[in-house]
């Protein structure tokens, strides 16, 4: 049997086998795409990072993605808020003869909500799975070579982009 305990912490979610882990994290963002309340999204992220504090992953790695992702909240709020297609109802301020809208705003917070509970949901598959483990288990489930070996790459990958 495969050794599935990752930098020496073990937990329930350390022990819940890759494929259900991939199942959870797909449900969670196919969730995200769709839901529109914003408290929900709320909720999901509180959810992830209750997770995260379960299977005792460490805050610092993910840092600087938290920190990017309020620069992305920043862009999207004013954006959104300057240039909203949707309802234009509640002007909260004018910036130059522009109108800045309420549900802009409320809209670009929300699409930020959708990518950070992505974003936080995603560390609980990757970081309490060994990449061998996941990889078989994606083989198991019939996929094809190249798209597990396309998957690998990237999970093998994605820690060096961040550095």
């Amino acid at each position: 049997m495969l050794n599935t305990k990752v930098s020496g912490t073990e937990s329930f979610i350390h022990r819940l086998m890759p494929i259900t882990k991939l199942v959870a994290v797909v449900l969670f963002w196919l969730t995200a795409l769709i839901s529109v309340n914003i408290p929900a999204m709320i909720m999901m992220v509180m959810v992830a990072l209750f997770l995260w504090v379960i299977a005792k992953i460490p805050l610092a790695p993910m840092k600087p993605v938290f920190i990017s992702s309020f620069f992305v909240l920043i862009v999207f709020a004013v954006l959104n808020g300057f240039f909203s297609a949707w309802q234009k109802e509640t002007v909260l301020f004018t910036f130059f003869g522009v109108p800045f809208w309420k549900e802009g705003l409320i809209f670009g917070i929300g699409i930020w909500l959708k990518l950070l509970a992505v974003i936080t949901i995603f560390p609980v598959l990757t970081l309490t799975t060994p990449l061998p483990l996941l990889l078989a288990s994606l083989a198991k489930l019939r996929l094809p070579y190249k798209v597990i070996f396309s998957l690998g790459m990237a999970f093998r990958l994605t820690p060096l982009v961040g550095q």
